[in-house]
C-alpha cells in the first residue's frame, strides 16, 4: 500500500497486495448500496473524504492525476479512481478526464428502480458539481463512468462536455441534472454509450435550439439502453438522431430528431413530445427501425420525408395528425389517445 498526499493507493494485478482495494471497500461501507467492484482490475486510487467539498474536489483531482500514472507504471490495462461517498466541488476548471482507460466510478454502487420508465429512481452516492463550461469534461475516449451524479447546479455552468470521437465511452448508472445550467453541451455530437442513467435538461445529448445555425450533423450517435432522458429537443433535437435507442423513456418537445433527422434504431422505447421522432418537417432516412416502441405527441412523426426503406413494427402512435408515408408499416396502431 502506498499513501501520498491524502491518497491512498496500491496495485491489483499479478501478484500484487490486496490490502488496496480492501481498504477501498471497508471505507465504502458507510454508503448505501453494495460495493462497486465491477472492472476494477488495475491501480486502484481512493481521494481522501475529509474537509470540505472543495477540498474533496481537489483530492479527486490529484487522484485521477495519480491514476494516469500509476497505470503507465504498474503497466495495467486500465486504472480506476474509486470515489467515496460524498459531495466534491470540482470548482470552475471542472474534472478533466483526458487519458484513455483511466475510469472513475463510486465507491458504492448506486441504487437503481425502474430503469428506463417515467418512473425510474436513481441515486447515486457520489455528487461532482462546479461552476464552469464542464464539470465533467472527456477529452479522451475509451472512459468509463459509473455511479456519479453529476450537476450543473449554477448559471452557465455545463455538467458533461464529450470528445468528438468518443464512440468507447460508457456511462453506466449515472445522473446528470442540469439544475441551472445545461446538463449536456449544446452543439456537440455525443456518440458514448449509456445504461441505467437519467439525464435531465433541455438539449442534452446533441440536441441544439432550433434557430442554431451550422448544426445539421450535430446529433446524438451513440446508444441509450434503459436510460431517462427529460428535456426539450433532447437526443439529437433539432439536428440527427443515428444512434440506438433500446428499452428507454424519452420525454421533451422535438425530442428523438425532432425538427431534424432520424436513421437510427428505437426498440422497446416511448418517446414523448410535440413534433418528436423527426416531427416538425424533419427526415427520416433509410437505416430507420422503430420497433415495439410508443410514440405521442401532436406532430409526432410528422416528418417531411419517410425513406421507402424505413422499418416500423409493432409501433403505436398517438398523434394529432398521421406521418406522411413512406417506409414499412407492420402491426403498427394508430389512435386517438
Amino acid at each position: 500500500m502506498l499513501l501520498l498526499g491524502g491518497v491512498v493507493a496500491g496495485p491489483i494485478g499479478a501478484g500484487a497486495s490486496a490490502s488496496a482495494p480492501l481498504l477501498a471497500r471497508q471505507r465504502g461501507r458507510k454508503g448505501k448500496g453494495k460495493m462497486n467492484n465491477e472492472n476494477i482490475d488495475g491501480v486502484i486510487v481512493v481521494p481522501s473524504v475529509r474537509g470540505t467539498n472543495e477540498a474533496r474536489g481537489a483530492a479527486l483531482k490529484t487522484a485521477y492525476e495519480f491514476a494516469k500514472k500509476g497505470r503507465f507504471d504498474h503497466d495495467c490495462e486500465r486504472t480506476t479512481v474509486v470515489v467515496p461517498p460524498g459531495k466534491y466541488d470540482v470548482g470552475e476548471d471542472g474534472l478533466v478526464l483526458d487519458a484513455p482507460k483511466v475510469d472513475v466510478v463510486a465507491m458504492v454502487e448506486a441504487a437503481v428502480a425502474n430503469a428506463g420508465r417515467r418512473t425510474m429512481k436513481l441515486e447515486p452516492t457520489v455528487t461532482i458539481y462546479g461552476a464552469g463550461q464542464g464539470v465533467v469534461r472527456l477529452v479522451a475516449d475509451d472512459i468509463h463512468l459509473r455511479d456519479l451524479e453529476i450537476v450543473a447546479g449554477r448559471k452557465g455552468s455545463i455538467g458533461l462536455t464529450p470528445y468528438a470521437y468518443g464512440n468507447r465511452t460508457i456511462l453506466q448508472r449515472c445522473l446528470i441534472n442540469a439544475v441551472d445550467g445545461r446538463a449536456t453541451a449544446v452543439g456537440q455530437s455525443y456518440r458514448m454509450a449509456l445504461d441505467a442513467c437519467a439525464i435531465i435538461g433541455d438539449y442534452a445529448l446533441g440536441g441544439s435550439p432550433s434557430d442554431a445555425e451550422g448544426m445539421e450533423r450535430v446529433g446524438f450517435y451513440g446508444t441509450l439502453n434503459r436510460c431517462l432522458i427529460l428535456g426539450r429537443a433532447a437526443v439529437g433535437g433539432n439536428g440527427w438522431m443515428e444512434g440506438d435507442i433500446y428499452s428507454s423513456y424519452i420525454d421533451g418537445d422535438y425530442a428523438l430528431g425532432g425538427g431534424g433527422r432520424v436513421n437510427g434504431k428505437i426498440y422497446d422505447s416511448v418517446v414523448d413530445g410535440y413534433n418528436c421522432v423527426a416531427g416538425g418537417r424533419g427526415e427520416i432516412g433509410p437505416d430507420t427501425r422503430v420497433e415495439r416502441t410508443s410514440i405521442t405527441g401532436d406532430g409526432a412523426l410528422g416528418a417531411e420525408e419517410v425513406n421507402n426503406s424505413a422499418i416500423f413494427r409493432y409501433v403505436r402512435w398517438v398523434p394529432k395528425w398521421l406521418p406522411k408515408f413512406g417506409g414499412t408499416y407492420r402491426f403498427c396502431e394508430w389512435c386517438d389517445e
